[in-house]
């Protein structure tokens, strides 16, 4: 079947669509990543997707989720490549487990080097981002008066300047083609001073004021959506005093609630767009 493919360039468009159906739904997962990679080469350049269920609707793009080892980031990439994306994980922990669909690619967002390294790779192997989901982050808790702030910078450089990196790197192609989304996954902290979170707060604060300005730099058909996640059960608690997220006492969102939002970003379609989606528990007491 995969073989007869190739050679319908010339069909009418309702065959490759029935075709690409097919492929998606039948083959093996290698055989569809080499069908996807064709379509992106534009053997079926005018297969129109906008009709067809939302799974198919996605086939042929490519998504970059940065710290997609863990938590959030992972929850993330087991959604989008349910979805039928091509997954790229860049983080610099490696998965602790694999799973079919999912790219992973060792990469240090604070090192501009692989950062360009990621870029070229992308280029050659799966096409370019069409959905940048910017989710790498550290979290750090400690006094002011008392931290240390070469921890601080560190947290700067993975939160904010990861962030700038890999919008100077993969933006640009986005805003040439006129079409791509880019989320950053923020923190109700953002706007929320609590004790020793002032480092974390500042960063997710900076982050949302790039995505603002990124939105007034672009075209206005690349989607710029703030995520600001409320307490969640996830790796980020284990250096605050109380450990863990429900050990705070004012319930906790699981991973999967963020990738839920993601998605929902992501899917929506026609000229209007979701500017920030604000997901916490029920218990948790600030906005």
């Amino acid at each position: 079947m995969f073989v007869s493919v190739i050679f319908i360039k010339n069909q009418l468009s309702f065959y490759k669509l029935l075709i690409f159906i097919l492929i998606n739904k039948f083959l093996p997962d290698d055989y569809v990543i080499i069908f996807q990679n064709l379509v992106k080469f534009q053997l079926f350049s005018n297969i129109n997707l906008k009709n067809t269920e939302n799974k198919h609707r996605f086939f042929m793009q490519t998504a970059l989720i940065t710290g997609g080892s863990n938590g959030i980031g992972k929850a993330i990439c087991l959604k989008l490549s349910e979805m039928k994306f091509t997954v790229v994980n860049a983080d610099t922990a490696n998965p602790q487990e694999s799973h079919k669909g999912l790219i992973y690619r060792c990469c240090d967002v604070t090192c501009g080097e692989d950062v360009d390294n990621l870029f070229f790779w992308m280029k050659e192997n799966t096409g370019l981002p069409d959905i940048l989901i910017i989710n790498a982050g550290k979290g750090i808790h400690e006094k002011l008066t008392e931290g240390d702030p070469e921890k601080w910078l560190d947290v700067i450089q993975t939160n904010l300047m990861g962030a700038l990196r890999c919008v100077r790197a993969f933006v640009p192609a986005m805003q040439n083609k006129k079409q791509g989304k880019v989320i950053f996954i923020s923190s109700v902290s953002a706007d929320k001073i609590y004790p020793y979170g002032g480092v974390y707060s500042a960063t997710k604060a900076a982050l949302e004021v790039i995505a603002k300005t990124i939105r007034i730099e672009t075209d206005s058909s690349i989607g710029i959506t703030v995520i600001r996640a409320g307490i969640t059960d996830t790796g980020f608690f284990k250096n605050h005093p109380a450990k863990t997220a429900n050990a705070i006492g004012q319930g906790s969102l699981q991973p999967m609630d963020i990738a839920d939002e993601v998605w929902h970003a992501v899917n929506k379609q026609g000229a209007a767009q979701i500017q920030q989606i604000t997901i916490m528990p029920q218990e948790q007491s600030f906005f």
